[in-house]
């Protein structure tokens, strides 16, 4: 117990910008470890032609959380810091990026014939 004290009053006592950093790199590496088990759990328990349309899946969502995450999010965080109308701004962001998303899946809907395999 007395280790699980000084390991907290260490990282408190890094400053809120590299902390946050920190704790942002353990996630990313926690996701990237938790994307391998999944993938390497799908491609031994459903076979091949499912994880093709799950790499799509996977490639699909990494485009989106790219433009909604670098480019809308770097935004909305750049506002929302400033510190006037952080509310609207997060609801601004919150509705921009559920529309993006929206007209993506639409889009990937619509065009769906398009990345069939029609050599069976």
């Amino acid at each position: 117990m007395f280790k699980l004290n000084t390991f907290f009053s260490r990282i408190m006592s890094i400053e809120p910008i590299r902390r946050q950093s920190i704790v942002s790199l353990i996630w990313q590496i926690a996701f990237t470890f938790i994307g391998f088990l999944s993938t390497m759990y799908f491609a031994h328990a459903v076979g091949a032609g499912v994880l093709g349309a799950y790499f799509l899946f996977v490639a699909y969502f990494s485009i989106i959380g790219l433009m909604t995450d670098g480019g809308f999010g770097g935004a909305a965080i750049k506002r929302i810091s400033e510190g006037e109308e952080s509310d609207a701004y997060f609801s601004a962001f919150v509705a921009l990026r559920s529309v993006f998303v929206t007209v993506v899946v639409v889009v990937l809907i619509v065009f769906r014939s398009y990345f069939i395999n029609q050599s069976r």
